[in-house]
């Protein structure tokens, strides 16, 4: 069954001979052999066989939009313009930093016509009274017809280590933030965002107080203008979803996530339903941001009405 002229030094080998043969010949060789020959064999079918559509995902760019990342890395590419929102015509070019329409924000003006800056951070924990800081900012600009004014994220460097399970929910790890800019750096540019605009943000209460925080430790004032919680405005204008997460809500509306736990991709998944909520604000009578305020206070909670009557037989 195999050519003694095959065997070197005592172990058996796979003979040449023709190819519906090679299979017989391989269970007289050992392990080794075997192995490498079934490897061959894999290597050769799989140089003669086209790539299929899963193959061709795993080797292009791990990008979204076809293009490569320009640093090297795997992070995805934002889209032009975000989801949901639409270049003005008529408009300037988009640009973040250029501020809003006015200094302050006008409660009587129509939700449509106002200026937004959406913002969402990520940090390196829950809470700045433990030390943590941010170590990601993303905004998008837009006005509440869902004109994209342009956007603005960056890293931060937060002195500090970041846990091993925020690394993993935001793949930001220690040598992406070791090389970005401090906050003092970036804070300048913030305030040229906000200004004039109503800030918003998924769980605005968040946000707010580590950009507070942040602008405080690098000793500038972060003014507090007319804030938003989609959070609160889902509450009430989208009462058929129980949960009001911003997975739930971008799910309901279908709206994608480029980038879920990234601060860039938040913000802008939470500006496509920013507009959503507008519209549904604007249907049930709260035209201003004036009225939506008086949409969004928290109701009193019920009183329970107590019965002059026993609560049982053995009490009366």
């Amino acid at each position: 069954m195999h050519d003694p002229a095959g065997a070197e030094g005592g172990r058996l080998v796979a003979v040449d001979r023709e190819p519906e043969g090679e299979g017989r010949d391989l269970w007289f060789a050992d392990r080794a052999t075997r192995l490498a020959a079934a490897r061959a064999a894999l290597r050769s079918a799989e140089s003669r066989r086209p790539p299929g559509r899963a193959e061709a995902a795993v080797r292009a760019p791990r990008t979204r939009y076809g293009s490569p990342d320009p640093s090297g890395g795997d992070e995805p590419l934002p889209a032009p313009i975000p989801f949901g929102l639409h270049r003005d015509a008529g408009g300037p070019p988009p640009d973040p930093l250029r501020p809003g329409r006015s200094r302050a924000v006008d409660e009587a003006a129509p939700l449509a016509d106002l200026e937004y800056a959406v913002v969402d951070v990520e940090t390196t924990g829950g809470s700045g009274a433990f030390g943590h800081r941010v170590t990601e900012v993303g905004v998008v600009c837009l006005t509440g017809r869902g004109h994209f004014l342009g956007e603005l994220r960056t890293l931060v460097n937060p002195h500090r280590p970041i846990p091993s399970a925020v690394r993993r929910l935001t793949r930001i790890s220690q040598d992406m933030v070791d090389a970005a800019p401090d906050f003092a750096d970036v804070a300048e540019a913030l305030q040229a965002v906000l200004r004039g605009r109503v800030l918003v943000a998924h769980n605005a209460g968040f946000d707010w107080r580590f950009l507070h925080g942040e602008f405080a430790l690098c000793r500038r004032r972060l003014r507090a203008g007319a804030r938003l919680c989609t959070v609160r405005m889902g509450r009430r204008l989208v009462p058929e979803v129980r949960s009001r997460s911003l997975d739930s809500l971008t799910r309901y509306f279908g709206i994608p996530n480029e980038a879920r736990h990234r601060a860039w991709g938040d913000a802008r998944a939470t500006a496509a339903l920013l507009v959503r909520l507008i519209d549904r604000a604007e249907a049930r009578v709260a035209p201003t941001l004036a009225d939506l305020r008086v949409l969004l206070q928290p109701r009193a909670p019920r009183s329970r009405r107590r019965s002059a009557l026993p609560r049982s037989m053995e009490w009366a």
